[in-house]
């Protein structure tokens, strides 16, 4: 009997990330990817790095890496706990660690889904050149930034794709009026951290909105390594709360109590926090620091968007809100609902399923075969000391 070619075998994905169990838009797209994944497109797997185990998680497992690792030593887990497996596409998350796992990993094609943004994002790209047979992005800025780093990647072997938002609770699906006298909530969601969330400015932003003499509350849903630390610096503030991590109908439902939600970030690539509040008609106020949040903001009120870092005009902005006539929130609380109705879940994985048997269909350009790795000094030091002090000597192709 004659044998059908590898590409046309039946198809494995599997899945490669840092962390699973943390609090995160990737991890939560993650999650959805193993539930849906074989109605929509192909069986899968996930591999995650550092990660404690047990995950209890199905088709999941970590290596169970931590900060003293080295790429060394990541390599030998690799080898030992992946299983080779030529008839499958490898699905790399922000493409972590892909320089250092690609030439142990046998597969069909490698297809890399970009989340976040980033300092130095534009080199870590183009040292992954002929790494990638596909690109996915999760926003259009980081379209145009991979299309610019990564020539090799022409339509439609690039292509964006929205987040996707599925609200399972339908009494929170009509945005809920403000009480009249009640006190406006403004919410924050997601990692409770100083890197890149910069939750540290938090207590000043407090003191800005205290100044103003606003009858506002803040909660912080969400948790972090730096929760402890922000908790304290805000201890002498009575109009914030930290509500811990929520799931489920509980997030939802926290989620559905706010008039607005608020990010301090210096970067991000398009927060999924942000997406899920506006589905239930909350307002944004976001910094304008040209990630894909900008263009949701004009879409719905360029006055919603501060200048980054700039906390007297953030409080400015929700000064505006809370003094909004309850008819022009109403309109706005409307008109964000509508600015995310792209990213209804079952457009995420079809679009998602469509452009990995795109790229199943198209010739392979990545590289197969690769030379011995040369030994390099990045091989042997631990991840937390490359993270902090040398990152793009970790970023090395392994082809140079």
């Amino acid at each position: 009997m004659r044998e059908s070619p590898p590409d046309l075998l039946p198809v494995h994905l599997h899945h490669l990330f840092t962390f699973l169990t943390t609090l995160g838009g990737v991890q939560s797209v993650l999650k959805r990817h193993l539930q849906r994944d074989p109605a929509f497109c192909a069986s899968s797997t996930l591999t995650t790095f550092f990660d404690r185990s047990p995950l209890h998680q199905p088709s999941a497992q970590t290596l169970g890496l931590r900060g003293f690792h080295t790429i060394a030593q990541a390599r030998t887990r690799i080898a030992r706990q992946i299983p080779r497996q030529p008839n499958r596409l490898v699905i790399a998350h922000n493409l972590w660690g892909l320089h250092f796992w690609a030439d142990l990993i046998p597969c069909q094609r490698r297809i890399g889904i970009l989340h976040s943004d980033w300092p130095g994002l534009p080199q870590f790209l183009s040292c992954h050149r002929q790494l990638l047979d596909g690109l996915l992005c999760v926003s259009k800025p980081l379209l145009h930034l991979a299309n610019q780093s990564l020539p090799e990647l022409p339509a439609p072997r690039i292509a964006l794709i929205h987040y996707p938002v599925s609200n399972p609770i339908p009494s929170t699906a009509a945005p809920r009026p403000r009480p009249p006298g009640r006190t406006f909530t403004i919410g924050i969601a997601g990692r409770i951290q100083i890197e890149q969330k910069r939750l540290d400015r938090l207590p000043a932003l407090l003191a800005q909105l205290q100044a103003r003499n606003l009858d506002c509350q803040v909660e912080c849903l969400g948790e972090g390594p730096d929760l402890p630390q922000i908790r304290k610096a805000c201890a002498g503030f009575t109009n914030v709360r930290f509500l811990g991590r929520l799931d489920g109908d509980a997030y939802w439902q926290a989620l559905a109590s706010w008039d607005a939600i608020l990010f301090l970030s210096d970067y991000e690539g398009l927060p999924i926090a942000l997406l899920e509040a506006m589905s239930v008609g909350v307002i944004p106020v976001f910094p304008s620091i040209g990630c894909g949040a900008d263009d949701y903001l004009k879409a719905l009120d360029s006055q919603l968007l501060y200048q980054p870092g700039d906390l007297d005009d953030a409080s400015a902005k929700i000064a505006w809100l809370d003094r909004c006539p309850p008819s022009s929130m109403a309109e706005l609380r409307k008109q964000s609902q509508a600015i995310v109705q792209p990213h209804h879940e079952d457009r995420y994985f079809k679009t998602f399923s469509e452009f990995v048997q795109t790229v199943r269909a198209l010739p392979r350009i990545s590289v197969q075969d690769f030379p011995a790795r040369r030994i390099h000094w990045t091989d042997h030091s631990p991840f937390g000391i490359l993270s902090r002090f040398a990152p793009q000597a970790s970023w090395r192709s392994p082809l140079s």
